[in-house]
């Protein structure tokens, strides 16, 4: 497709829900793409995007200038924008979900929304970074970690496990973020992992031994430098970005590994997906393809400092710990549960 003139007149779309009814007051504020006559453009690639703008938004303008495929990308709370695809059916305008909560793509895969990808994307990506059924990939992946103060706590006295997290010595000390993507896909993850009854029962206990919420990952670690807490849960690239914003001398915290295949160790993935009602598959999957390539699979490793999945490639700018180091619990991807499930688990424990 050549470059479309009108791609001046291209928008971006924010829609960020906090509630159902939100959800459903802004479908049609956040409906299908308009041009400036109001009528609506069948010739723009529509993109819901659960990854913040400013990690994704110089792909998106790289990928138009090099195909001359213009995009219309609505960012928003990746939950939410499930559960919009989910409500505007074979209406949704979107032809491509991207998204930091994987298990919402599975719960679009099983009520029939998604589309297998072609052969040129699946052959991209290592079988453990694909869905068995061909029906989303993996873009990159974030390590979970546990932030801390060296200057409060000595590497010995962290926690090696997911059950040192609700034992006594830790009560009131764990900050978390339960209303951040990671964590919610964190507890997916969990449920893939131990089951949901094992869960539940986790949940209760954490609960139980009052671990302190926060915003989100920048906060938790702001609550471990100024002493509210003593330990914390967020991502591993955090402490990365930091130190070259900051400087390393005025980072008061390190991330703590967890290893040899412990639950707390979880791996959370980004994942990309194909939407079956597309009137654009050819186009959404040379997006796909575009994001597990080498071009942008060295973004993510070196820009935004998360693992890459695509084989081959090192980050250039950040030392990584490799994952084969870590040793994270093995997970089938395509069995990561529906994040409607682990909102319920988080509500009835208490905890969002």
């Amino acid at each position: 497709m050549g470059s479309n003139p009108t791609r001046g007149n291209k928008k971006r779309v924010t829609c960020g829900f906090s509630s159902a009814l939100a959800l459903t007051l802004a479908l049609t504020s956040c409906g299908a793409f308009e041009d400036d006559t109001g009528e609506t453009d069948e010739d723009v690639l529509t993109i819901y995007s659960g990854r913040e703008e400013e990690n994704v938004e110089p792909l998106f303008e790289q990928f138009e200038e090099e195909t001359g495929i213009e995009l219309d990308v609505r960012y928003g709370d990746s939950a939410e924008m499930t559960a919009q695809i989910l409500e505007e059916g074979e209406a949704t305008p979107a032809d491509v979900n991207f998204t930091l909560e994987v298990g919402g793509i599975n719960a679009l895969a099983e009520a029939g929304h998604i589309a297998a990808l072609s052969d040129d994307v699946l052959s991209q990506v290592p079988e453990e970074y694909q869905a068995d059924d061909g029906s989303w990939v993996a873009t990159s992946a974030r390590a979970r970690v546990i932030a801390h103060d060296p200057d409060n706590l000595s590497p010995d006295e962290l926690p090696e496990g997911i059950d040192d997290l609700t034992d006594e010595r830790w009560q009131e000390e764990v900050g978390f973020a339960p209303s951040n993507s990671s964590f919610q896909s964190f507890v997916s993850g969990l449920r893939t992992i131990q089951g949901d009854d094992w869960t539940e029962e986790w949940l209760e206990e954490f609960a139980a031994n009052d671990p302190e919420p926060f915003d989100n990952n920048r906060a938790i670690i702001e609550g471990v430098e100024n002493g509210t807490v003593d330990i914390g849960m967020v991502n591993h690239y955090y402490h990365i970005v930091q130190t070259e914003e900051f400087g390393e001398e005025n980072v008061h915290w390190e991330p703590h590994h967890i290893t040899g295949g412990d639950p707390l160790g979880l791996v959370v993935i980004a994942g990309i997906s194909v939407i079956d009602s597309s009137d654009m598959q050819d186009e959404a999957n040379e997006l796909v393809s575009f994001m597990v390539s080498e071009t942008a699979q060295q973004h993510f490793a070196d820009d935004t400092a998360e693992y890459p999945i695509r084989e081959g490639v090192e980050s250039t700018q950040h030392d990584l710990v490799p994952l084969s180091e870590l040793s994270p619990p093995a997970m089938e991807l395509g069995e990561v549960a529906s994040m409607e499930g682990t909102l319920d688990m988080l509500q009835n424990a208490g905890l969002l």
